[in-house]
């Protein structure tokens, strides 16, 4: 399987790394490991997933989960 990120969708994540980070520290890494996983299971079970309409084969989508928490009384997403 090849998997390969637009340069619009790696340029969106960067940014949400940066600010997850700016929000609570190591945050944005927590989602960036999240995202790495949902990779993993993208390409192990290939076939599971929804297509996604774009006119191109192969093209799949899939939702992960993030929990919310509160630290320092401030509630973060």
């Amino acid at each position: 399987m090849k998997l390969e990120f637009l340069d619009v969708a790696e340029a969106e994540f960067i940014e949400a790394v940066t600010y997850y980070n700016e929000q609570s520290e190591g945050l944005g890494y927590e989602f960036a490991a999240e995202v790495r996983r949902t990779i993993g299971r993208i390409i192990q079970y290939p076939e599971a997933w929804s297509p996604f309409p774009t006119g191109r084969d192969g093209v799949v989508q899939l939702s992960f989960h993030m929990v919310s928490f509160t630290k320092s009384e401030k509630t973060l997403f």
